[in-house]
């Protein structure tokens, strides 16, 4: 996580830990299920800046995979009413690295390309998103 966050500075928005029971609740993923993880959001609920990383058991994480994408389904759902939101979800990226299953869906502030309209939007996003992957994974691999 502070490797991620120094690589993208202000630009990096979750700022509160999601503890293993509300893990659970907004993904169904339990605690038997992986090692450890580390799932950070924004403090308001309107603003879904998320990254969530699970060192998965071996066994789960397939299971993990799917609950994440469908995690992801629920929140670009939950926000179609609201364009800024609805980007950052559908450029939202899940990417396995070993046992590490890491859901990535950020994008800090999209005002500067919101006025090029929602293909901009999403392709902004999902930069940010490999950023954060590209960290992620070197951390990782290392």
């Amino acid at each position: 996580k502070d490797s991620v966050k120094e690589h993208m500075g202000d630009r990096y928005w979750p700022e509160v830990d999601l503890t293993k029971e509300e893990l659970e609740r907004k993904t169904g993923i339990t605690e038997d299920m992986y090692v450890d993880f580390l799932a950070e959001k924004q403090v308001l609920d309107s603003h879904i800046d998320t990254m969530i990383i699970i060192h998965a058991k071996e066994a789960h994480v397939g299971e993990i995979e799917q609950a994440l994408e469908h995690y992801r389904t629920g929140v670009i759902e939950e926000n179609k009413n609201y364009p800024q939101n609805l980007c950052k979800a559908e450029a939202s990226r899940m990417e396995t690295i070993n046992n590490y299953v890491c859901f990535v869906q950020l994008g800090a502030d999209t005002t500067i390309v919101a006025d090029q309209g929602k293909d901009e939007i999403i392709a902004f996003c999902q930069e940010e998103n490999e950023r954060a992957l590209y960290v992620l994974e070197k951390k990782i691999l290392d």
